[in-house]
């Protein structure tokens, strides 16, 4: 019974990976973001395997819209600030989910009136979290740098 379940939780998953793929291809500036060996598909199964399953609508699909999309790389931005933070390397899949992440927030940012208040908190939360992670990369270089 337990593979039956298995499989059903990753069927679903699979499910919300596609929709969301197929919200992400909407956005030209996420579309520029694909030139490397990272395609748009990898992105969306690992952000699916990632965070918890959303909940699925009546009709059989998933919630997707700008709230619920920040919500789930909001999930994945903190799991993989964490991870760099304490690890220092992120996959290319992993770095494209943090630039997807800080694009969606400075979107948020620039429509404050027609976003929730908590959007608008978490999107902050991003937007800092960034900076410092920039500058914990750039002290990790010089460290790392072995000319003295």
């Amino acid at each position: 019974m337990n593979v039956i379940r298995s499989v059903s939780e990753q069927w679903h998953k699979a499910e919300f990976a596609h929709q969301l793929h197929i919200y992400l291809s909407q956005e030209q500036v996420i579309n520029d973001l694909f030139v490397g060996a990272t395609n748009k598909a990898t992105i969306c199964n690992i952000i699916a395997a990632m965070i918890e399953s959303p909940i699925k609508l009546n009709d059989e699909k998933y919630k997707i819209d700008q709230n619920s999309i920040f919500d789930c790389f909001f999930q994945c931005f903190h799991l993989l600030f964490i991870k760099e933070v304490e690890h220092h390397s992120l996959t290319q899949a992993e770095q494209l989910i943090l630039s997807i992440s800080v694009y969606f927030a400075n979107k948020i940012n620039q429509q404050p009136d027609s976003v929730d208040i908590s959007d608008l908190q978490k999107s902050a939360h991003i937007i800092t979290a960034m900076s410092r992670l920039e500058i914990v990369r750039k002290e990790h270089r010089k460290s790392q740098c072995n000319m003295g």
